[in-house]
């Protein structure tokens, strides 16, 4: 297997324009393959389209700084539209849009996420959320192992890997994949690319709807504190399993260069020079907190 990673990384390099349309072949072979004869219906553009009532779109991530907005900044947000991400479900605000990527080969998910997500499900469903499930190249596979109660309100999200091995092709491969996104997204279902986190996704989509402002909001990076971790007994209090993850030195694992030469930080600033900036959208970070603030404005100036 070593022998063959290392052979594929050796022809990605040398031959970048013919791994990338054979990546991506290769991961829509594997969604079909795993989605065939599912049931449930692929997300669509008019899905996504319907939850959009604004310009500007808030990105909810999970780390701490979400816990010092101030109230003007809460009703701010609650004034625009809204995606949550992941264990968002754990807050008290509920977002208009849920992607979440729900994994299948780890003890907390059929044991405390799917027991979480029927905690939260009447009060999604009140507020109308769109649940988004996102599970990559298992594409609807793994759609029935979420408890009856939600199944059906979850549409599985087209989500096809991006193939990126180093920090040089960040660029041209997001030029690629949004040639491919503006002759794809007119179909019945929409294909919306992964890679490194749930957060490149969402930008993605964001732009896909034509948000003119994405503000990420609790996208912290640089630490492994989640918001919950802060006042875990509240939490817990309201029914919820809560997860504990492994922290990781030097920062959240999807941000970390010793574990991946492709950053989720790398990512978010090639999403924003080459998709984002030249097609007018903004895009800006919701604490100084965030690592991303090193190259994204601060969305609320300092008062006093």
């Amino acid at each position: 297997m070593k022998h063959f990673i290392a052979l594929r990384r050796k022809f990605g390099n040398r031959y970048y324009d013919q791994y990338i349309w054979l990546g991506i072949l290769w991961s829509r072979l594997k969604i079909f393959k795993n989605s065939f004869g599912k049931k449930g219906n692929w997300l669509n553009m008019s899905q996504v389209m319907a939850k959009k009532k604004s310009e500007t779109l808030f990105i909810l991530g999970t780390g701490s700084s979400v816990n010092r907005y101030s109230p003007e900044q809460w009703q701010e947000i609650a004034s625009a539209d809204t995606m949550g991400l992941n264990d968002w479900i754990f807050h008290d605000f509920i977002p208009d849009i849920l992607m979440a990527e729900i994994l299948h080969d780890m003890d907390y998910f059929p044991q405390c996420y799917y027991h979480d997500l029927e905690v939260v499900f009447d009060v999604y469903k009140k507020h109308q959320t769109l649940l988004i499930y996102k599970d990559g190249v298992h594409g609807k596979k793994n759609l029935s192992k979420l408890p009856e109660s939600v199944r059906q309100d979850f549409v599985p999200l087209y989500n096809p890997t991006l193939p990126i091995l180093k920090i040089s092709q960040i660029d041209p491969a997001i030029k690629k994949m949004s040639i491919i996104l503006k002759h794809h997204n007119h179909l019945r279902k929409l294909m919306i690319f992964r890679k490194r986190a749930t957060l490149f996704s969402a930008i993605e989509l964001a732009w896909l709807m034509g948000y003119k402002k994405i503000v990420l909001c609790g996208i912290d990076l640089n630490h492994g504190n989640y918001f919950f971790d802060e006042d875990r007994a509240y939490y817990e209090s309201k029914g919820f399993k809560l997860p504990v993850y492994t922290q990781h030195i030097g920062g959240h694992k999807t941000n970390n260069a010793e574990i991946s030469e492709v950053t989720v930080s790398q990512l978010v600033k090639g999403l924003n020079e080459t998709l984002l900036k030249p097609n007018g959208v903004e895009l800006t970070v919701g604490s100084k907190e965030s690592a991303l603030s090193s190259f994204l404005p601060f969305e609320w100036e300092e008062k006093g």
